[in-house]
């Protein structure tokens, strides 16, 4: 198995994650500001797809 895609996907999940808590700031009124909002959509977008990825590493390594 390439690890290498994996720990990459895993780089990229914990950088949207970063992403997201700078914009949300555990303030929920930053939820207000459209600008916030998308990009708060568009990181857990983005790690969702790069688990959906891993996922699809995984099983496809697998058969």
């Amino acid at each position: 198995m390439n690890n290498d895609v994996i720990l990459n996907k895993i780089s990229v999940i914990e950088r949207c994650i970063k992403r997201i808590n700078e914009e949300y700031d555990n303030n929920p009124k930053n939820l207000q500001n459209y600008t916030k909002q998308d990009s708060i959509i568009l990181n857990i977008q983005r790690a969702c797809e790069a688990s959906i990825d891993i996922a699809m590493h995984i099983v496809a390594e697998k058969n």
